[in-house]
């Protein structure tokens, strides 16, 4: 667990000259191994963020007014279990599990000027479904390749839905007891955060 409170020298606006942010942040994990090297990941997040910006010339808000002075206080809640398991086959590491993780999203405040406002903000939960696997084939005790491939489906609390994936093909050598040269490829989609979905009011 942690708690910052810290004046940060930035802001949403172009002349920000009063920043204030507060953030709370609770994790929680237990890892159960099971045999044939099977493991299942249950964890627990809560993260909620308290700022407030002031600004000279004005923030400016998805109707395009202005406002001097925006406060926002949000939380999410996110839960994930992932089931895992690792196989030994000759020359071959093989890696393969299915993960899922809810998200729940709250604004509890949301001012300009001090007046509350009333605006959509975007989706308040998030369900993903994840199906992913590796394999690491070790070419000798210096070098290996490594592939992974990895399914992601996300629906969220507005009915949205999309089906990403994401491919990598990797290469490690090690060329000295002191130097070790990696090389990676990736291929795939990145979901918008919470942060630019749902908890960013200032968004156009």
């Amino acid at each position: 667990a942690s708690h910052e409170d810290y004046d940060a020298f930035r802001g949403q606006g172009a002349a920000p000259v009063g920043n204030n942010m507060k953030s709370d942040n609770i994790y929680l994990q237990t890892t159960n191994h099971f045999a044939n090297d099977v493991k299942l990941r249950l964890s627990a997040t809560y993260e909620s963020l308290d700022f407030f910006n002031k600004d000279a010339v004005g923030i400016r808000l998805w109707d395009n007014s202005l406002t001097n002075y925006l406060q926002n206080h949000n939380s999410a809640q996110t839960y994930s279990g992932a089931l895992e398991q690792k196989n030994t086959l000759d020359k071959h590491e093989l890696t393969y599990g299915a993960q899922l993780k809810y998200t729940k999203l709250k604004v509890h405040s949301y001012k300009a000027d001090g007046v509350e406002q009333s605006y959509n903000y975007g989706p308040e939960s998030l369900m993903v479904y994840m199906l992913y696997a590796e394999d690491i084939y070790h070419i000798n005790k210096d070098n290996l390749i490594s592939f992974g491939a990895k399914i992601d489906y996300y629906h969220d609390g507005l009915g949205k839905e999309s089906l990403e994936h994401v491919l990598s093909l990797g290469f490690v050598s090690l060329l000295s007891d002191s130097l070790k040269f990696k090389a990676f490829l990736v291929d795939g989609y990145q979901y918008p955060t919470m942060y630019q979905t749902t908890f960013l009011p200032t968004r156009n």
